[in-house]
């Protein structure tokens, strides 16, 4: 295990003090920006809305324009024509408007009211929440066309750097974790076992899989575990500018996988001088000591500027014992269910007269096993995992001529996670393959072949998952204007390369012979087998040696893009300009994932099915967006947007998926909007190409039950209740078809005049899903139970009991999914001689339909909660909500986040009855200070009060929902910035 270090930081501090050119703390920004505003250009611009103006001069010059949303609402910009500077271009836009403008950098201009105040002594580091920035000249995530305003006819959440500096965390998997828009099962290395290394965010509780994320607007590969989700461990948090998320379906725009939406990650571009942070925080309660360095360096040139972004990140595990609520998997004191394993370090033998004895140490003899002798297996495992991360990240642009601009990012990561695992337990008779106790082995007292033993081996120590994954990204991307034309043409490629080691396991082939006969095990100098005692407490460590071994397992996914598109200005609407975009992309997506040993038979791992496959994808877009009216005493705006894609895929098929929306504002005050889009998501490579995959799954045996022996058809004898894992064996289907979905939201904006600083939306949204795939163990138990389907694929001994489940991917399955979101935002409030900025974000869900196969009827998830391990959809709060207090007075800054999960459902382990866990309320605060333009240090206390997350009885691990709650406890830290120029 690591230990925290400073020294790589203060070699990097150094090194940068002494040796960084003094003549890039000389430049100032603002002198290139009125260099550039300087330049004469021609220009002829309509009299048209102000917005609409602003964003052709924006596009035209390949600048940004910031304002509050509000600041245009209603405003007409005058007719201009012939030569201008962009100053003089501005101020002629702008006159009698009652708008000022003022040059942040050379590519960046602010717009505020006429005599707004600015703050005295305000450092660099804030600005306003981007849900109230406009951006001119750049594209928001839900439509490629170069939008005026942020508030689309989808709604989109976006956070800002500074909000992500505000809220404490580094991790975009952690940031997203408590998005109220996300539930469900998304991963991250707060999940032991279980967890493979990577981060995932689930929109609206669907699969990672329908939730698309791109970088900078462009796809990345997928996990290198053959995977059918981003790894978000593979972007640093230090290299972003902003998230967007979209609300909505995508794949008009998009194309496949975006169907519960798309997280939009674009990354810094513009820096000009160097800076450097440093953080650490470490819980109240023990463990998870955090480290994050990061070194930032910028310039800007004449035609263009380079950016370097270096960070390195660590964090110490947490262990399960280290924790009230995760320290026994004995649930009862919490009023749930006693899951502690029956593999012990005693053993539990069953004779053949049915008794089931154990060794007692004390008593140096067996005695009859009760019900207490289980073994708490929470007193080895780590709840959150130990995990590192360093990165780089690059970015330059070029102006060639006035009319085209490259650009080129590159990026590596590196993440390794390590998980602590309870020592392997031995099932002799629910393992791949049986192994009986021979009769005859020398250490067996009883005289009698033993079928079903089961015993704990602490002898060989904890089971260690060590996972390590490397990300490279390209993107060359070449952006022009020629007359009214736009265009860009990108290559972008990308490759996730992901490697897994289980150390502490044991061989299924050995130890099967070294429970056999001792005649065919002599001993290592005589035929190489070493004997298994099971019989005496204390396993020797020669016999440990005989049958320890590991698995390892690697893989990549590679990604290839191309594209190019084309948009333009049309006069197709007497009600004002309208705008087109067109397109082609090419892409190869390419997968392989090899087991070592894949042929073995292990105790205590899976066994990883080998996965390879590869295609390629054609595809054409096209987007439009058109005003509807001018403006009149009943309407302030109208329009409407189209988009439209179309997709060949080489292996399954093709499809086009159109969407459409509608804005209408009646006056300044008002937005109403709707959209209506159509999506698709491609069967993954892993679901088509995935060898069989083995893993112990918890499921419930309908045969278990007494009362449905000889009622249910595939019932015929009654299964021991005491066994809730199985072995299942999960396989792909190259037979799959493509996912569909229907997505539609209806909703308004409301920024009355009469309150200036206020901002609410309220979004209706409704997901209907069909041709599922999923691959359910517990689906084909309960056909096989309940009607004596797929006999073919479930395997019982001669007792009754579940040896093994063969679960391929299956179109199976339909979902519908009915919600509101819900914004608001007060901002810049007088308060204490400072200002007060309150937000307030919050999802709801309230119908989670699922209907499993067409033979079943849909049940409403919303509220309830069933764990992954279960094959279930995790945590579906009802409500999330996420609110935000900012206090600001000159240099002190306060900040105060509020996290909110409502109550869910449960089903108890012992007698599945449902149970409702509590609401779980996280609070956390910062405090910054500002030591000059230069410096800042930030203190914060994440978790105030030390609650811990609810109990959940049904909880794979550590008797909690690691993939909705957070067990870390009061978590202290600190965070130093200081700017070098």
């Amino acid at each position: 295990m690591h230990k925290l270090s400073l020294q790589w930081p203060a070699l990097i501090a150094a090194s940068i003090a002494s040796s960084y050119p003094l003549e890039l703390a000389a430049e100032a920004p603002a002198r290139q920006a009125q260099s550039q505003q300087e330049s004469s250009i021609t220009l002829d611009i309509p009299a048209q809305s102000l917005a609409r103006s602003l964003i052709q001069l924006g596009k035209s010059q390949n600048i940004s324009i910031v304002f509050p949303t509000q600041l245009l609402n209603g405003k007409q910009g005058p007719a201009i024509k012939g030569q201008f500077s962009i100053n003089g271009a501005l101020n002629a836009l702008l006159k009698e408007s009652g708008i000022e403008h003022l040059a942040l950098s050379p590519k960046v201009i602010r717009l505020k009211a006429s005599g707004e105040i600015e703050q005295a002594n305000e450092a660099p580091f804030q600005y306003g929440p981007m849900e109230e920035i406009s951006v001119i000249g750049r594209p928001l995530t839900g439509s490629r066309l170069k939008r005026h305003d942020l508030n689309g006819s989808a709604p989109v959440d976006i956070i800002s750097a500074p909000q992500i500096a505000e809220l404490g965390v580094q991790s975009v998997g952690e940031l997203l974790k408590f998005m109220p828009a996300v539930s469900g099962n998304s991963t991250s290395t707060s999940i032991g076992n279980g967890g493979d290394g990577t981060a995932t965010v689930t929109l609206r509780g669907l699969p990672a899989s329908n939730t698309l994320v791109l970088i900078n607007g462009h796809r990345i590969a997928n996990s290198g575990f053959a995977g059918e989700a981003v790894d978000l461990n593979s972007i640093s948090t230090d290299s972003i500018e902003r998230i967007e998320i979209l609300k909505g379906g995508g794949s008009a725009v998009y194309g496949s996988d975006a169907i519960a939406g798309v997280v939009n990650i674009n990354l810094k571009k513009e820096y000009s001088g160097a800076s450097f942070n440093q953080y650490y925080g470490q819980s109240s309660r023990g463990g998870l000591g955090s480290l994050n360095s990061n070194l930032t360096l910028g310039k800007d040139f004449d035609k263009g500027n380079a950016l370097l972004i270096l960070s390195h990140q660590q964090r110490d595990p947490i262990f399960s014992r280290d924790r009230e609520l995760s320290a026994s998997a004995d649930g009862r004191p919490f009023g749930g269910s006693d899951s502690r394993s029956s593999a012990t370090p005693g053993g539990r033998f069953t004779l053949s007269d049915g008794s089931v004895v154990t060794y007692d140490k004390q008593l140096e003899d067996f005695r009859p096993a009760t019900s207490e002798d289980l073994y708490n297996f929470a007193e080895q495992t780590s709840a959150v995992s130990e995990s590192s991360q360093d990165a780089i990240y690059g970015f330059a642009n070029w102006q060639l001529s006035d009319q085209i601009e490259l650009a080129i990012d590159l990026a590596y990561t590196r993440s390794k996670a390590e998980a602590t695992l309870a020592s392997t337990p031995i099932f002799t008779a629910f393992s791949q393959e049986d192994a009986t106790i021979s009769k005859d082995n020398i250490y067996n007292p009883f005289g009698e072949d033993i079928s079903d033993a089961r015993y704990r081996a602490l002898e060989a120590g904890p089971r260690l998952q060590n996972d390590d994954s490397k990300s490279y990204r390209s993107n060359l991307q070449l952006d022009g204007n020629w007359q009214q034309l736009n265009w860009s043409t990108q290559w972008n490629w990308s490759r996730n390369e992901s490697s897994e080691t289980l150390t502490g396991i044991f061989d299924g082939a050995r130890l099967q012979r070294a429970l056999g006969p001792s005649s065919q095990c002599q001993g290592a100098n005589i035929d190489g087998c070493v004997p298994l005692d099971l019989f005496s407490g204390n396993i020797p460590q020669d016999q440990i040696g005989y049958i320890r071994t590991q698995s390892s397992a690697s893989g990549f996914t590679e990604l290839n893009e191309f594209s190019a598109t084309l948009s333009g200005n049309l006069n197709i609407s007497p009600a004002g300009t309208s705008q087109a975009l067109g397109g082609l992309s090419y892409r190869t997506e390419k997968t392989k994932f090899l087991s070592e040993n894949s042929e073995s038979f292990f105790v205590g791992g899976s066994v990883l099915g080998d996965t390879a496959g590869e295609r390629q994808v054609k595809e054409a877009f096209f987007e439009l967006f058109v005003p509807l009216a001018k403006p009149s005493k009943w309407v302030n705006m109208l329009d409407i947007e189209f988009a439209v894609r179309h997709s060949s895929f080489s292996d399954f098929g093709k499809n086009t998926s159109p969407k459409t929306g509608i804005r209408y504002r009646p006056n300044n005050d008002i937005l109403f909007r709707a959209s209506y889009a159509e999506g698709f998501r491609a069967p993954s490579l892993q679901e088509l190409h995935a060898g069989r995959t083995a893993s112990f799954l918890t499921l419930n045996d309908p045969c278990s039950n007494p009362d449905n022996i000889a009622t249910l058809p595939g019932c015929q004898q009654t299964s021991d209740p005491s066994l809730n894992q199985f072995l299942t064996l999960k396989k792909g289907n190259t037979e799959l078809k493509a996912e569909l979905a229907d997505t539609s939201t209806i909703g308004f904006v409301w920024t009355p005049r009469a309150i200036s600083k206020l901002f609410l939306s309220i979004d209706y949204f409704d997901i209907s899903q069909r041709n599922v795939v999923d691959s359910s163990a517990q689906f084909i138990i309960n056909q096989n139970a309940q009607f004596a389907h797929f006999s073919d694929l479930i395997e019982r001994d001669s007792a009754g009991n579940i040896r093994q489940v063969i679960a391929p991917n299956l179109n199976i399955g339909r979902r519908n999914i009915g919600g509101l979101d819900i914004q608001l935002h007060y901002r810049t409030l007088p308060m204490l001689g400072g200002h007060v900025d309150l937000s307030l974000n919050a999802a709801h869900i309230y119908r989670y339909q699922e209907q499993i196969s067409p033979e079943q009827s849909s049940e409403n998830l919303a509220g309830t909660f069933r764990d992954e391990a279960s094959e279930g959809n995790g945590a579906l709060p009802k409500w999330k909500v996420s609110t935000g207090i900012r206090y600001k007075k000159s240099r002190w800054q306060l900040n105060y986040n509020i996290h909110y999960v409502s109550p869910v459902e449960e089903v108890l382990m012992d007698s599945q009855e449902f149970r409702k866990t509590a609401s779980w309320l996280n609070q956390n605060l910062q405090f910054s200070y500002d030591f000059s333009q230069k410096m800042r240090l930030s203190l914060g206390v994440d978790n105030i009060f030390d609650q811990s997350p609810p109990f959940f009885d049904s909880a794979f691990l550590d008797n909690h929902d690691a993939r909705t709650y957070d067990i870390k406890g009061r978590f202290w830290y600190t965070r130093f910035n200081y700017h070098f120029m």
